[in-house]
């Protein structure tokens, strides 16, 4: 369903784009604003989600291979694939691999990966480095944590990419409404 709403999408946006601003209650350049916030919120949180993903990825490669699990590079390519599985994700990958160190007798190995899983592969990548890459100059970043966690909780891993592009075009409205406002003072 997804792939044939792009291809839908792709093929007659513009004509879709059109249809919006006639058929619209707003004024054309409000929908035209609108509409343009929310293409620029959705590429934005897209890229963003692959870019944490990839990061999560390497970060988790690092940790592999100083844990000493076999194939580091494997793993971390399949920990940035997991990432993009809401809630548990990178855990299905790296907690194994922890268990893993535990059973062939490494037990200082496998702490320094589990250690290493929680506070960078999850911690900094989904604390510092998503919210940066998924949020906006224009979006405070509580409203930022709020869309993505909201999101994913909601919606599930389409909110991870619908919850702050659906936060920008609230934010958007208010201050096209905020802005006419002002203008009729």
């Amino acid at each position: 369903f997804a792939v044939l709403a792009m291809h839908r999408v792709l093929r007659h946006g513009s004509r879709m784009v059109a249809a919006m601003v006639r058929v619209a209650p707003l004024q054309p350049e409000h929908t035209r604003t609108l509409l343009n916030e929310f293409r620029r919120v959705g590429r934005q949180t897209v890229s963003g989600t692959v870019v944490t993903g990839l990061t999560q990825g390497l970060l988790a490669a690092i940790g592999y291979w100083i844990g000493g699990v076999p194939q580091p590079i494997f793993f971390g390519i399949a920990t940035a694939l997991a990432s993009l599985i809401p809630a548990v994700g990178t855990l299905l990958i790296w907690i194994p691999a922890g268990v893993y160190l535990i059973a062939i007798d490494h037990p200082a190995r496998a702490v320094v990966e589990l250690c290493w899983g929680v506070l960078m592969v999850v911690g900094f990548s989904d604390y510092v480095i998503r919210p940066r890459m998924v949020g906006d100059a224009a979006m405070p970043a509580l409203l930022v944590f709020i869309a993505l966690f909201g999101g994913l909780e909601a919606i599930g891993l389409s909110g991870l990419i619908l919850g702050p592009v659906l936060m920008a075009v609230a934010v958007a409205v208010l201050r096209l409404y905020a802005h006419d406002n002002q203008g009729d003072r």
